[in-house]
């Protein structure tokens, strides 16, 4: 588990939140929401973990990569940690307990070999590690003059080596944005050309989306009962219930929402690897039966991956809603341990994504700047109460308003 502590940074003021498999951000409009996301997929990225004691230089460039390069002063503070490392940022300060930025980085910028002899050369006194230091020596004496198949090796070993720097979770940034890759897809290089300001994060999506429509060339939505066809020429969206064929371009917002994300999401939660999945909004344009679909998709994803993390930010209490019965649901399996309550529970949630209240953090986003743990330990619930105020009110003025009709006011 981690930690990330922020204050005065961008609209949040002060925020303490622990990062655990199931993250839920909620709140107000331009309350932070989208800054504390897109700074979990900052700590995740190889690019951080390359960054050397001082350099609070490269730290900035990660977050304009991100649009959050927003002004640092003497009050702020972003502070990352975990198991073993931290990392403290203030105005002009990088500081950090991790010291092997430097391997990080000649693994990303350097060829295989110098990255091996550097690796040696830092560890060759580390006890931990002096029996593998030692075969990786004899290894490098005997592919001297390396050739093609030695290169070969070096490359394959070379993932080992960084898992021992780098507690890889690639990050998944999925933004709020992705409307736009659809739309412009077409034409995207063009406005490239044009000059348009693209922040580079967005760019990065896009390019996860192109790879993963080549992966896939068709993809079935069943929650939205459409298949979907790409095609460089122009992707089509088929209508089941008719076979209707429509041009992407044609459709609904709700449907050019999620198809990127279905897209994105499917091919890394297939992915054995540790990914750290961040969704802006996933109920962007669509009809709350649909938002209730669509969770319960993405946590039967994470159930069956079994790896990795997930970051949602949403206004929608549905979303909440549908967390909450999962806890509920994963609760009573675990209390009752009888094959006619996991059937009976099977029928109302059949992909029996359950989720772990222990595994889940959940926090709100005050428009004041302040961020509060809103999970109830005694309820097992994470708080959709937070952001249904707006129903609260409606129906209060629609039970005044009938009282007024019935002559009571």
């Amino acid at each position: 588990m981690s930690q990330l502590i922020v204050k005065e940074f961008g609209a949040i003021k002060d925020a303490t939140i622990e990062i655990k498999k199931y993250n839920f951000f909620i709140g107000h409009t331009s309350s932070g929401k989208s800054t504390m996301a897109k700074l979990v997929s900052i700590f995740n990225n190889i690019d951080f973990w390359s960054i050397k004691e001082g350099d609070f230089d490269s730290f900035r460039e990660l977050l304009k990569k991100y649009n959050i390069d927003f002004k640092f002063n003497d009050s702020t503070l972003i502070k990352y940690s975990n198991e073993k490392y931290f990392w403290e940022i203030k105005d002009n300060v990088f500081h950090s307990n991790y010291e092997d930025a430097d391997l990080m980085e000649a693994a990303s910028n350097t060829d295989s070999l110098t990255f091996y002899l550097k690796f040696i050369d830092k560890k060759k006194n580390d006890a931990s590690l002096s029996t593998f230091v030692k075969n990786l020596e004899k290894l490098l004496d005997k592919r001297k003059g390396l050739n093609t198949d030695s290169n070969t090796i070096l490359e394959i070993l070379k993932p080992g080596l960084i898992g021992l720097l780098y507690e890889e979770c690639t990050p998944v940034y999925i933004p709020a944005e992705r409307l736009l890759i659809t739309t412009f897809s077409n034409s995207i290089f063009s406005l490239l050309k044009a000059g348009a300001s693209i922040p580079e994060c967005i760019k990065d999506f896009g390019s996860l989306y192109e790879k993963a429509r080549n992966k896939y060339n068709k993809i079935d939505i069943d929650i939205l009962n459409i298949r979907v066809s790409f095609d460089n020429k122009g992707d089509k969206v088929y209508l089941n219930e008719d076979n209707t064929e429509l041009d992407l371009s044609q459709t609904s917002s709700g449907i050019q929402s999620i198809i990127p994300l279905w897209t994105v999401f499917n091919q890394y939660a297939d992915n054995k690897k540790r990914q750290m999945l961040v969704i802006e909004e996933p109920e962007l344009n669509l009809f709350p039966t649909t938002q209730y679909l669509l969770i319960d998709w993405i946590m039967s994803k994470m159930k069956q991956s079994n790896s990795g993390s997930i970051v949602i930010t949403t206004h929608s209490p549905y979303i909440l809603s549908v967390i909450d019965n999962l806890i509920l649901a994963q609760d009573i399996t675990v209390k009752k341990r009888n094959r006619d309550t996991s059937l009976k529970v099977k029928e109302l949630i059949p992909s029996m994504g359950l989720i772990k209240f222990e595994e889940v953090s959940s926090y709100f986003f005050n428009s004041n700047g302040h961020v509060i743990d809103i999970r109830d330990i005694e309820s097992r619930t994470i708080g959709a109460e937070y952001i249904d105020e707006a129903s609260n009110k409606l129906g209060y003025i629609f039970d005044e308003l009938c009282k007024i009709d019935q002559d009571e006011l």
